[in-house]
C-alpha cells in the first residue's frame, strides 16, 4: 500500500500534499512507514480479534499486547500532533494517509482507549473530506 501511495503522491501530488521541501518529505515518508510497522501492526491484531473472531475463540494474551503496544504508539502520535496539525508540518500530507486510515480502525474499536487529544483533534480534521467518507469511514464489521 505504502508504495502505491507514494507512486500516486510523486505521478499525481503537489505541494503540500507531496512536500517540495525534502525534510518535509522525509517526515511524511517516515510517517507512512511508521504508521504501517508501528500503529496499524498493533492495530491490525485487534481488528482480528475483536471484530473478525468469535469471542469465545478470541486470543486473549494477543489482544493484551495489541493494546499495550497501539497504546504506546498512539502516545507517541499524541506527542507529535500536539507540536503540530499534522504529521508531517502544518499542512495534510500523503504521510497522513495511512495514519487516518489505521486510526479510523483505532476508533471504531470496542476497546477503551487512552486520552489522545491531539489525535483525536487531527482525526476529526482528516475525516471531513468526501473521499475520506466515501473510502475509509466505512463499518468494521
Amino acid at each position: 500500500m505504502n508504495a502505491i501511495l507514494r507512486y500516486l503522491a510523486a505521478k499525481y501530488g503537489s505541494a503540500p500534499f507531496l512536500p517540495s521541501d525534502l525534510a518535509q518529505r522525509a517526515r511524511a515518508d517516515a510517517w507512512t512507514d511508521w504508521s504501517t510497522t508501528t500503529f496499524w501492526a498493533g492495530v491490525r491484531p485487534l481488528v482480528i480479534q475483536l471484530v473478525r473472531t468469535p469471542e469465545a475463540a478470541r486470543d486473549r494474551a494477543m489482544i493484551e499486547q495489541s493494546l499495550r503496544s497501539v497504546n504506546a504508539a498512539i502516545g507517541i502520535l499524541d506527542r507529535e500532533l500536539s507540536r503540530k496539525r499534522f504529521v508531517a508540518g502544518d499542512e495534510f500530507t500523503f504521510g497522513d494517509i495511512p495514519l487516518g486510515a489505521a486510526a479510523q480502525r483505532w476508533f471504531n474499536l470496542p476497546i477503551e482507549r487512552p486520552a489522545a487529544n491531539s489525535v483525536r483533534a487531527w482525526y476529526d480534521q482528516i475525516k471531513q473530506p468526501p473521499g475520506f467518507k466515501r473510502w475509509v469511514d466505512l463499518p468494521l464489521y
